[in-house]
């Protein structure tokens, strides 16, 4: 069954990023990046980032917000997202995020993380594709939002900087990858 991604309760700021999103995409599976401006996001900006794709087996962070990094301790800016993965969560990561590139798709991610000052959150994270002017999911644009009630996470225990809770595609237009169990249906 799909649940439309409309109603679906998101923290604010990835909510508000879906629908910028869906607004300049058009009728494309995925906007250009170029079509993404700065400015119509402002409040987003400190919790955004943007990763690339390059060579295989690589997700460059390309920006990190400032929020982002003054939470953490540091900048992902530069560094690839599977060589900070938790290693027995690299594979999952990595078969996520070439799904989504390969069926445009969007990635909802729960995520147990810990701050340079050692105080542990639940965050959720959306991850949306983005096209170079041929068509190709080049990019991923990708914000933070803080999730307050907790409660249906197991947060007990001892944790790494960054532990993945829970993870979702959403279908966006063009559909899920086949052997996913829980899908998101877009009608907007």
């Amino acid at each position: 069954m799909s649940v439309d991604i409309i109603s679906r309760n998101m923290q604010a700021p990835c909510r508000a990023l879906l629908d910028y999103w869906l607004k300049i995409r058009g009728s494309k599976p995925a906007p250009f990046r170029a079509d993404l401006r700065p400015g119509d996001i402002v409040s987003l900006l400190p919790n955004l980032m943007i990763l690339e794709y390059r060579d295989p087996g690589q997700l460059i962070y390309r920006l990190t917000g400032t929020e982002i990094v003054n939470r953490m301790g540091h900048d992902f800016t530069g560094r690839n997202l599977y060589e900070i993965s938790l290693p027995e969560e690299a594979d999952s990561a990595r078969y996520q995020f070439d799904a989504l590139r390969a069926q445009p798709c969007g990635l909802i991610l729960n995520l147990l993380l810990r701050s340079h000052r050692d105080v542990a959150f639940v965050a959720e994270l959306i991850f949306l594709p983005l096209s170079d002017r041929d068509g190709t999911i080049n990019q991923l644009v990708t914000v933070v939002g803080e999730v307050k009630d907790n409660a249906k996470f197991n947060v007990s225990g001892k944790i790494a900087s960054m532990t993945a809770l829970s993870s979702e595609f959403l279908d966006i237009g063009s559909g899920v990858p086949a052997n996913w169990t829980r899908a998101l249906k877009a009608t907007g």
